[in-house]
């Protein structure tokens, strides 16, 4: 917990200041995690099924390309009471926003495919970073929510695209059943592969813009159903919190993992107690331009394993408040700062009144909920671009965890 006593105006100003910084954070703060986290030896895995027994899977569909069918897709499960969930990219908004605003209509979830579909594994954080908030933001534009699920383009994931997807509060969503409609197989084929393939959490890949697909799907279902399985979106198929994933890829409920909250909640507030300590405004200041190999190496001498999972784990709006407030007591207990930083900040609109009076208090838990409370506090939403995802994974893979391999074309 920090609490410090400034006056009003000197609030104002570290307030300006960290709406400039703030801009970069989005950024700055899943390149850090990235950066500190990537030596870890253990593999991450995306959610590639869910443990349930309850005979619920989930359908989805990866929409990157054309828009040939979506009527007729929309038409079928209408006509069976489903509702699926669809990885859209940002192009795919860019060129079809109506085939978009039709789907979530229809009471289908829209979730991220990323923006370009560009290859994921080996990427650069900061390029990876804005593909993601850029596909964001036009699922959000086109319907007034947020996307908190991700599924790669390609279906390509490494520990670096893990944690930054994780940090930025969605979860990283794979599939156990593969149609191969991709491949363009006929209808039969497809029908055989899902039916066979299909278990009680299981999540099924299938994509838009294909022939095989349209003709499959009523027979996929009518057999499935004819199998006792529900449908349900990926949201409410797998486990938000509370779970841990195994060396398949399937997520697993966790009660113990409540023990945890404690521990996790006092690692987080030593996290950034050392990261107050060990960072000088500078450096924060630089995060605008992404982190530099010097400071992740800073950072990993400084942080423990256990510190940084803590802080990975937090939501993405938990991540930039704690940051935020970082910031605020980093500012605070510099004198002088605000005149000499070089930083450029556009001012919002203050009524002269507030600039007035003796002093308040400015107060924020790091780690938690709460943003930096001022008497002239203004929330600033930080845009970002977003990303677009074309391709997928297909279940040749002969690893142990016996996970789906790349395929060419995906979608």
């Amino acid at each position: 917990m920090f609490v410090y006593t400034v006056t009003k105006k000197r609030a104002i100003r570290m307030l300006l200041l960290a709406i400039a910084i703030i801009a970069g954070i989005a950024i700055g703060i899943a390149a850090i995690l990235t950066a500190i986290s990537s030596g870890a030896d253990e593999r991450k895995l995306p959610v590639y099924q869910v443990e349930r027994a309850d005979n619920k899977l989930s359908l989805t569909f990866n929409c990157a390309w054309g828009n040939s069918n979506t009527d007729e897709l929309l038409k079928i499960l209408d006509k069976e009471n489903i509702k699926a969930t669809f990885f859209v990219t940002g192009e795919f908004c860019d060129k079809y926003p109506e085939d978009v605003l039709k789907i979530f209509k229809a009471g289908h979830e829209i979730q991220s495919h990323s923006d370009k579909h560009p290859h994921v594994e080996g990427a650069n954080i900061n390029d990876f970073i804005l593909d993601t908030k850029q596909a964001e933001q036009k699922i959000e534009k086109i319907t007034g929510v947020k996307p908190t699920l991700y599924r790669a383009p390609y279906g390509e994931y490494d520990n670096n695209s893990i944690f930054t997807i994780n940090g930025m509060g969605y979860k990283y969503i794979q599939w156990s059943v593969d149609s191969i409609d991709w491949q363009e197989p006929n209808a039969s084929t497809i029908v055989k592969r899902v039916t066979n393939g299909a278990q009680s959490g299981s999540i099924v890949l299938f994509h838009n813009d294909l022939a095989n697909t349209t003709e499959a799907l009523p027979e996929v279902i009518s057999s499935l159903k004819g199998k006792g399985f529900d449908f349900v979106t990926v949201s409410e198929l797998i486990y938000w919190e509370n779970y841990r994933i195994d060396h398949s890829g399937k997520q697993i409920f966790d009660g113990s993992a409540n023990e945890q909250i404690h521990t996790a909640g006092t690692q987080v507030n030593a996290a950034f107690e050392i990261l107050l300590d060990n960072l000088t405004i500078e450096e924060i200041m630089s995060l605008e331009n992404g982190i530099s190999p010097e400071l992740g190496r800073k950072l990993s001498n400084v942080l423990t394993k256990e510190q940084i999972s803590a802080v990975t784990a937090l939501s993405n709006e938990e991540l930039q408040s704690a940051w935020s407030s970082l910031v605020e007591a980093k500012i605070t207990g510099q004198t002088g700062i605000l005149e000499s930083s070089n930083t450029t900040a556009v001012t919002p609109a203050v009524n002269n009144n507030e600039l007035e009076g003796d002093k308040i208090a400015v107060t924020d838990q790091v780690g938690g909920n709460q943003g930096v409370q001022t008497a002239a506090t203004t929330t600033s939403a930080v845009t970002t671009a977003q990303p677009v995802t074309t391709g997928e994974v297909n279940e040749a893979n002969a690893t142990e965890t016996t996970l789906p391999e790349l395929e060419p074309k995906g979608g």
